[in-house]
């Protein structure tokens, strides 16, 4: 519970309402020496398990989605408080035999997406 008190004060705090209002700003570029898909489904576990849920009259949740044909992925945590607010975008992609990560995030949304990244396997404090 105390994981979505923290989200909710995060998002009031500097609120973006698309995946486009936060692409407006330049990303956090990360690489891994992991595989595209290993990225992806590291990240997203670790996301859902952290991210997701409610509290109080909000919702919290993770798209994502793997593109196989394009060697791509794209994970998405948003907030529904009465509409949806996106908190962090990943965009994944292949580069050489490990991946590179673009992630766009409000205050630190998308921490548990860096910590899955760099082998973590528990949500962030």
């Amino acid at each position: 519970m105390k994981r979505f008190v923290i989200l909710a004060a995060l998002a009031l705090a500097g609120c973006s309402s698309t995946v486009s209002d936060l692409k407006s700003k330049p990303p956090e570029v990360l690489h891994s020496q992991t595989d595209y898909e290993t990225a992806y489904r590291h990240m997203s576990r670790l996301a859902r398990d952290c991210d997701a849920g409610a509290f109080l009259l909000t919702e919290f949740g993770v798209d994502a989605d793997l593109y196989p044909s394009s060697q791509t992925a794209e994970i998405t945590i948003w907030m529904n408080n009465p509409a949806r607010v996106t908190m962090a975008y990943a965009e994944i992609s292949k580069e050489g035999s490990g991946s590179l990560v673009r992630l766009w995030q409000v205050n630190k949304a998308g921490r548990d997406l860096k910590r899955a990244l760099a082998g973590k396997t528990t949500c962030s404090d």
